[in-house]
């Protein structure tokens, strides 16, 4: 582990090169992630949580809530009232911290070839607050998410604007909804780290 004090982890984050060094980045972050998000205003869980709440109306909804991290975004669904949520992420470091919150009914371990519990086609909502994009995971994850999910299932996602950036983003949101294979219950851009002035789409969709 790197001592990590001094450490700007938002900058370094986006100029990580391989999956190895992202891997050991979120590492080293685990036991200071929730102080520095918080304290710059991260408040695209509690949007997500929000905007969830608004087109559910069964709380005991099965929620998973896919690269969980510390359990920032679990935490956010929480206090929106879902009770049943189940998290999943490939950090063993951030998993440690988000176990001791108490606020999953189970957290697993996934993998970068399997990020998704084999039992992920049960739930309605899959979530994946902050996870796929520019320092994170990759595209693929989606199509991931989307093929698991079960009909009529919603994915809750986000991109915020460094990953906004790459238009291949939204396109592929853009295919799922020509396609028909999705449709969009949700969608609004607005803060995402406010000390930091970035924003973020929130994005729920349903899948046909």
């Amino acid at each position: 582990m790197v001592f990590s004090k001094n450490r700007n982890f938002f900058n370094e984050v986006y100029n990580v090169s391989t999956a190895d060094e992202q891997f050991n980045l979120y590492s080293d972050w685990a036991q200071r992630y929730d102080q520095d998000v918080i304290s710059n205003g991260y408040v695209t869980p509690k949007r997500c949580a929000e905007a969830l709440l608004s087109v559910v109306d069964d709380l005991n909804v099965n929620v998973l809530d896919v690269g969980c991290g510390t359990g920032v975004s679990g935490q956010a669904f929480r206090k929106a009232g879902f009770v049943n949520i189940t998290g999943v992420d490939i950090n063993p470091a951030m998993i440690q911290v988000a176990t001791q919150k108490k606020i999953y009914k189970l957290v697993e371990l996934g993998t970068i070839k399997n990020p998704l519990p084999p039992y992920a086609s049960q739930f309605e909502v899959i979530a994946a607050v902050g996870v796929i994009g520019a320092g994170a995971a990759p595209l693929s994850l989606m199509e991931h998410i989307v093929d698991t999910l079960p009909a009529k299932g919603l994915i809750v996602i986000s991109f915020n604007d460094h990953t906004l950036e790459n238009p291949s983003y939204e396109k592929r949101i853009e295919k799922y909804l020509l396609s028909g294979e999705l449709t969009i219950r949700y969608k609004d851009y607005g803060d995402h780290m406010v000390s930091l002035n970035l924003g973020s789409m929130i994005y729920i969709l349903q899948k046909s």
